[in-house]
């Protein structure tokens, strides 16, 4: 007998980063262009009314494909998932910005992800740290 997975196991999940085509800002794309188109039309056209509805919607259609093509090709273009070990100061390389005063706590300075960042630090057998050492 052959087992077989639930219907919703089947496909793997995509890769890396997805933008649904229908969000708030394509929706609000074609509120406002439908919205806009259709006042226009009902407003300074003489159009039949089911054919200036249409009209509308399918302005409303091409300002959503437009806000979403622009999400979509420019602003997640360089997206990518986030790592939490990416972010974990544990084991990050860094000096001592001031004195570590046996027992006691100082501040360590690091470069993580391309940013200068700092932390709380000790040492770990309470023995005092001088200022620049790495």
């Amino acid at each position: 007998m052959r087992m077989r997975k639930p219907m919703g196991m089947r496909k793997a999940a995509p890769k890396g980063r997805t933008c649904r085509s229908f969000n708030f800002g394509t929706g609000s794309a074609f509120l406002a262009w439908f919205g806009g188109a259709g006042f226009l039309l009902s407003r300074y056209s003489s159009l039949w009314v089911w054919l200036g509805l249409g009209i509308a919607i399918v302005s409303g259609l091409v300002g959503a494909a437009v806000v979403f093509w622009f999400v979509a090709k420019v602003l997640m273009a360089s997206e990518r998932d986030l790592d939490p070990a990416d972010y974990d100061p544990i084991g990050a390389l860094g000096r001592a910005s001031s004195v570590i005063r046996a027992g006691g706590t100082g501040e360590m300075i690091y470069s993580q992800q391309g940013s200068r960042r700092s932390v709380a630090a000790r040492s770990e057998d309470g023995a005092e740290i001088p200022r620049e050492r790495k």
